[in-house]
């Protein structure tokens, strides 16, 4: 007898769970580029040393956030499945073979957006808070110009507001490069920066030359817990459905 395919990811899939473990996997990276973003202000003074307990909660409420988005959008790609599966009269099998489809993607392509992605937004928020603290004025958006930037981005590059006012990037606002209220558009895989405005020159390059390299290095660690993240995530799933036989 063939086991009924369920008829909603729900079913096979704890959204909530899910969340929660992904949001375990963000958090130290979101700690380390948090600081990162406080020592891009503060190059070649003392380095704070720890956080409050209040930013601590904050970047904890933020990873869940984050991780939230992700899972989501991975429900969202298993219901998918599942519909197309049923639609074409297949069975459990082929729903765990589109299950497996999924995963492969979300091992390598997602892995590296979210990683470039939340790496350049939870940086620039430290830096952003930083800002506001040692009593700047102003900050400046700073673009990698290399040919792959965004058209708004290569426009918004040297654009100078108050440390409280929003950045515009085409048609919208920011509160720095990577901000959560941008659209995907504007948002994913964007490595631009913010400075205190009025710094040299010479003091502009360092600071992004600085963003670059270590956003890059935990970027790759990043990538790394996120592939073996959703990984484990798959083999969840998984476990749920009976193993393919030999000929499947």
């Amino acid at each position: 007898m063939t086991e009924p395919l369920p008829y909603s990811a729900d079913q096979f899939f704890d959204q909530r769970a899910e969340t929660e473990i992904f949001a375990r996997v963000y958090l130290p990276y979101f700690l380390s580029a948090y600081q990162h973003g406080i020592d891009n202000v503060l190059l070649g003074r003392a380095r704070r040393k720890g956080f409050s307990e209040f930013v601590r909660e904050r970047l904890r409420r933020k990873s869940l956030e984050h991780a939230a988005l992700a899972v989501a959008t991975t429900k969202k790609k298993l219901q998918e499945v599942l519909m197309e599966t049923l639609d074409e009269g297949g069975g459990v099998q082929e729903l765990a073979r589109g299950i497996r489809n999924v995963f492969a993607i979300s091992s390598k392509v997602r892995s590296l957006r979210i990683a470039r992605t939340e790496l350049t937004d939870v940086i620039n928020d430290g830096s952003n808070e930083t800002l506001r603290s040692e009593g700047y004025p102003q900050k400046e958006w700073s673009t990698v110009i290399d040919g792959a930037e965004r058209p708004t981005h290569h426009n918004a590059n040297g654009q100078t507001v108050g440390v409280n006012e929003f950045f515009r990037v085409g048609s919208e606002a920011a509160r720095y490069p990577g901000d959560a209220t941008l659209t995907p558009g504007e948002r994913i895989s964007c490595r631009c920066l913010i400075v205190g405005a009025g710094l040299s020159e010479d003091r502009k390059r360092q600071v992004g030359r600085r963003f670059l390299r270590v956003h890059g290095a935990l970027e790759r660690r990043f990538v790394v817990s996120l592939r073996r993240a959703f990984d484990a995530q798959r083999d969840r799933i998984l476990t749920q459905f009976p193993a393919p036989d030999a000929n499947s």
